[in-house]
């Protein structure tokens, strides 16, 4: 989302200073909620936190620190800024995650397999078009959950391997 589409959905939701527009996830990251928010339109955030929205209706942060290999902020910034941090508003509605997230790449790629829908080899190509920066982040962090994960089904290991070796 870029800066002229928020704008675009403040006027369409027709909201302003004091019920604010905001675009955020769901508490079970299953739908991208758009409203005016009752306690304003600019409300402080950490870095280190994308946002959702909790049952209750309140704004939330959601820790990406050490879960999300890159765009997780990594400053300070106001809630009506989410959309400079696109990774906060991509999520996997049919597994309750965020895109960026190492354990939804897990979960995904493992549905997937257990589920026959994919033979081998469409896993590989679309664990490839999958955020490569999370295998990169994986192998250089020395996080061995999603490689070894990897190495198991046979999947990729060997390519993210030869690309560290090469870069």
């Amino acid at each position: 989302m870029s800066k002229e589409e928020w704008d675009a959905a403040w006027t369409r939701l027709k909201c302003n200073e004091t019920h604010g527009y905001h675009c955020v996830p769901d508490k079970n990251m299953t739908s991208l909620i758009e409203f005016c928010y009752i306690r304003g339109s600019k409300l402080p955030f950490e870095k280190g936190n994308c946002l959702e929205l909790a049952a209750d209706g309140i704004l939330n942060h959601y820790p990406c620190e050490n879960s999300f290999p890159c765009g997780c902020p990594d400053r300070f910034f106001f809630s009506n800024e989410i959309y400079k941090y696109p990774k906060c508003l991509q999520i996997n509605q049919e597994l309750g995650c965020f895109h960026a997230d190492i354990q939804c790449f897990i979960w995904c790629t493992q549905e997937s397999m257990n589920n026959g829908q994919e033979k081998e080899e469409e896993i590989i190509k679309r664990t490839n078009k999958m955020d490569w920066n999370t295998l990169q982040y994986a192998a250089k962090s020395g996080n061995t959950e999603i490689l070894q994960f990897l190495d198991e089904r046979h999947v990729l290991v060997h390519n993210v391997n030869e690309d560290l070796k090469s870069a």
